[in-house]
């Protein structure tokens, strides 16, 4: 997969509203994957790395945000400046501290359709 005509954004999210909500955004100007649990997005992954951005959210079922992260800095680690951690504010202990650990990109639940758009971009890199 070549770099700058990279446009795809995977999207990791266990809630199909907002998965939708962002595809609806974003799919003018991305090619959008979408992967609703953790599992999924793992899968995706193991066989598919050539995202522009992975947006990605903290709190799933099963395999949490936080499980695909560690799985990305262990296998893929040229992605970790690519993500993009959403979050609705709402942790437990483990949350509270990869948190405190993330040095990445942070889009907080309810996010508005600008703010979405610059953290993709700068996700990406800045790359219009």
């Amino acid at each position: 997969m070549g770099g700058m005509e990279n446009n795809r954004v995977l999207v990791i999210d266990d809630e199909e509203a907002v998965c939708r909500a962002i595809n609806r955004l974003l799919r003018a100007r991305f090619t959008v994957v979408m992967a609703d649990s953790g599992p999924r997005a793992l899968e995706i992954l193991r066989r598919d790395d050539g995202f522009a951005a992975i947006i990605l959210d903290l709190v799933m079922p099963e395999v949490s945000g936080m499980d695909v992260v560690e799985w990305i800095e262990k296998n893929r680690p040229h992605l970790c400046e690519h993500v993009v951690v959403l979050t609705g504010g709402v942790f437990d202990g483990r949350g509270k501290d990869f948190l405190e650990r993330w040095q990445g990109l942070l889009l907080e639940k309810p996010f508005d359709p600008a703010r979405l758009l610059a953290v993709v971009e700068e996700a990406i890199g800045g790359r219009g």
